[in-house]
């Protein structure tokens, strides 16, 4: 099989179960995919997406638990979700497909945007870099620094 029509076929299946369950929980402005599976840089690699909220904040992990749960076919107990300030994500298998979530809130992705277009390195990576060298944050470290 091409990875054309793998892609295909993980694209469909994001149109027909994967977007109609994260619909319910608010108001998706924006989904892209994005990755070496994308690009075409190999046939097989996980699936990055991007989902773009319409709203103040994204769904609360606790509203996205149940659809990780139900969507991962390795079952894992508890379902893989990140939910610590800014940083939003999950990570699920369909059909032997690994999918890797990522959530902005519109007014986020608008920055990131604005940001590159005005060639500043302002973004949610230097609040995230700033809340993991929070007192406490012990035993974590940090790969690669904006600055």
């Amino acid at each position: 099989m091409s990875s054309s029509t793998r892609l295909e076929d993980h694209h469909n299946t994001l149109q027909q179960q994967v977007l109609p369950a994260y619909e319910r929980l608010g108001s998706l402005t924006l989904v892209y995919l994005l990755g070496s599976l994308v690009h075409g840089y190999t046939e097989q690699a996980d699936l990055d997406i991007m989902m773009v909220w319409d709203d103040r904040d994204v769904p609360a992990g606790s509203l996205r638990e149940p659809l990780v749960a139900h969507f991962d076919e390795q079952k894992r107990t508890p379902p893989f979700i990140v939910d610590y300030h800014d940083i939003h994500l999950e990570r699920y298998v369909i059909a032997g497909q690994e999918y890797n979530v990522a959530h902005l809130p519109l007014a986020s992705f608008q920055s990131m945007i604005q940001s590159v277009l005005d060639g500043t390195r302002e973004c949610a990576v230097r609040r995230t870099m700033k809340s993991l060298a929070e007192p406490g944050r012990t035993g974590r470290r940090v790969l690669g620094s904006p600055g």
